[in-house]
């Protein structure tokens, strides 16, 4: 897909094929275009273009960063060494002693 500064782009569709690859289909204007006898061309045209092309392809998810990330790597040595506890694990410690079912949810 060839791209003009300041153009924006709504996905109408993705797909993933056989082998594993996420394609998306954006409806793209078409320039240049203009009425002939035959009536008027169309403004728009359907492009697909594979999500790896992307800018955003190549950069790490939000979980991947928050999980590479120093706050939660210290927070995680934290609970490795029983100085903090997760709320859900203290809850379903809490439900044993208790002597209630366990669920999670």
């Amino acid at each position: 897909l060839r791209f003009t500064t300041g153009d924006n782009y709504v996905v109408a569709e993705v797909k993933q094929v056989e082998d594993g690859t996420w394609f998306f289909r954006v409806q793209a204007r078409v320039r240049g275009r203009v009425a002939t006898d035959a009536g008027p061309q169309p403004l728009f045209t359907p492009l697909w273009a594979p999500v790896s092309a992307t800018d955003a392809a190549g950069r790490p998810t939000p979980l991947v960063e928050h999980l590479a990330s120093e706050t939660h790597c210290r927070l995680e040595g934290f609970v490795a060494s029983g100085t903090a506890v997760l709320v859900s694990q203290a809850a379903v410690k809490i439900s044993k002693q208790l002597q209630e079912q366990v669920g999670l949810s």
